[in-house]
């Protein structure tokens, strides 16, 4: 939290993020609870989209796994109301990929997969 807070003074962090991070376990997470925070995560964002969030800018930091799960789910047709995994989107750390959310009523991926942030000799596939 300290870290995060002293690049982005005000950074929205949810309480269950920890100076230690979020996840404490000395285990890898379970696929099924992966999944379903994928989902979770996804419908938190299409709400807050249309609600109290409307019209603002959002930046999300997470790994390249749970990036390839979010956008899945939120690119899905359909309600997002049960877990899935049909498909596999490629985003690797680092790479920035921009989702509008609300202006037409459904999410719509602006660009993807943008590395022109980092020289040359960073990127790798």
């Amino acid at each position: 939290r300290d870290a995060m807070r002293a690049i982005v003074p005000n950074i929205v962090i949810p309480e269950a993020v920890t100076d230690e991070g979020w996840w404490t376990m000395n285990v890898m997470e379970p696929e099924t609870h992966f999944i379903e925070r994928g989902m979770r995560v996804a419908n938190f964002l299409k709400e807050k989209a249309a609600g109290d969030w409307k019209g603002k800018r959002i930046a999300m930091v997470s790994h390249a796994d749970f990036l390839n799960q979010l956008l899945q789910t939120l690119l899905r047709d359909g309600p997002l109301d049960r877990p899935h995994r049909d498909s596999f989107i490629y985003h690797y750390n680092t790479w920035v990929t921009y989702v509008e959310i609300g202006t037409y009523g459904f999410p719509q991926v602006r660009y993807a997969y943008r590395m022109d942030h980092l020289p040359p000799e960073m990127v790798t596939t």
